[in-house]
C-alpha cells in the first residue's frame, strides 16, 4: 500500500511470483513505486514524499516466503510473529517518521538489517548486496543446504569438544606416569641408601669433627663445636645441624685461606 506519497492518492500492488514489468508514461508515478519500496528497505524519507495538504504518507508492504536468515533476524529482535512480514513506514509533513515490522517500532540499523535478507533495488550504480562478501552463500544456497550446514557445524563443535576432553585424559595419564616414575625413582633411591635412625645427627658430628681436625692441623685454635640437643653450639650461639656446617666450613676456609698457601694445602691433605 502506498498512501499520500508524492503525487500518489492511494494505491495498492500486488506483486506475483515471476516477473513483473510496471509500465506508463513519463511522470506517471513509475519511479515513485520503486522510491517507496526502497523506504521499506530502509532508504532515508523525507517530509517532501507527503503529498501536498496532507500530514503524513504510508508505505506498508507484505512480504512471504521468508528465508531463514530473515526469520533469524526476527527472532532475535522479538518481532517474529507468523511466516509473513509487515513493515510499515510512516512519515510526516514535521519531517518525523516511524518504522514499524509487525506492529513493533524498530530502529533504522534494525531495518536495515532485516531489509538486506529480503530484497534488494537494482538500479544504475547502486548494487549494495552484490558487493557485500557476507551475501555470497546467499546466492547459491538453498534450505536444505542450510540445514546440511548446520548439521555439520553441529557435530564439528562436538567433535572438538570430544577432541579436547580426550587430549586433557591423555595428559593427565601422561603427568600420572612421569610423577609415579619420579616417585618409584626416589623410592629406590632411598631404599638403597639404607637409612638410619640419628645418621644425620652422627654425620653432622662426623663432618664438624673433620673440619675442625683439618683447621687444627694449622696450629689454628678453634673452639670446640658440641652437640647440644637437636642443636648445636659454636661461640655460645645455637644452631641446626645445617647451618653449624655451614658455620664451620665458613670459618675453617677464611682460616685456612689466611695462614696457609693452596700448595701447603694440598701436601697437608695429602
Amino acid at each position: 500500500m502506498v498512501k499520500n506519497f508524492a503525487i500518489i492518492d492511494n494505491i495498492n500492488i500486488d506483486f506475483s511470483n515471476g516477473f513483473t514489468a510496471i509500465t506508463g508514461e513519463t511522470g506517471a508515478g513509475k519511479s515513485l513505486l520503486i522510491d517507496a519500496i526502497g523506504l521499506l528497505l530502509g532508504d532515508r524519507a523525507s517530509s517532501t514524499m507527503v503529498r501536498n495538504g496532507e500530514s503524513k504518507a504510508i508505505v506498508e508492504g507484505v512480504f512471504t516466503d521468508l528465508s531463514s536468515n530473515t526469520i533469524d533476524l526476527l527472532k532475535e529482535y522479538e518481532i517474529f510473529e507468523d511466516e509473513d512480514l509487515i513493515i510499515r513506514k510512516e512519515i510526516y509533513s514535521t519531517g518525523k517518521s516511524t518504522t514499524r515490522i509487525n506492529g513493533y517500532a524498530v530502529s533504522v540499523n534494525q531495518l536495515d538489517e532485516i531489509a538486506k535478507t529480503i530484497a534488494d533495488i537494482h538500479t544504475q550504480n547502486d548494487t549494495k548486496k552484490l558487493f557485500e562478501p557476507k551475501n555470497y552463500l546467499s546466492f547459491i544456497d538453498n534450505k536444505e543446504s542450510i540445514k546440511i550446514l548446520k548439521l555439520y557445524q553441529n557435530e564439528r563443535y562436538e567433535f572438538i569438544n570430544s577432541f579436547k576432553n580426550y587430549k586433557n585424559i591423555k595428559d593427565d595419564i601422561d603427568n600420572y606416569q612421569k610423577d609415579r616414575d619420579y616417585l618409584q625413582y626416589q623410592y629406590e633411591v632411598l631404599v638403597n641408601a639404607n637409612l638410619k635412625e640419628d645418621e644425620l645427627e652422627a654425620l653432622v658430628v662426623y663432618q664438624i669433627g673433620a673440619l675442625m681436625s683439618f683447621a687444627k692441623a694449622y696450629g689454628v685454635s678453634v673452639e670446640h663445636v658440641r652437640p647440644h640437643g637437636a642443636m648445636y653450639k659454636m661461640a655460645g650461639e645455637d644452631f641446626t645441624f645445617s647451618c653449624a656446617i655451614a658455620k664451620a666450613i665458613k670459618k675453617c676456609s677464611e682460616w685456612l685461606v689466611y695462614y696457609a698457601p693452596v700448595g701447603d694445602i694440598t701436601a697437608k691433605v695429602a
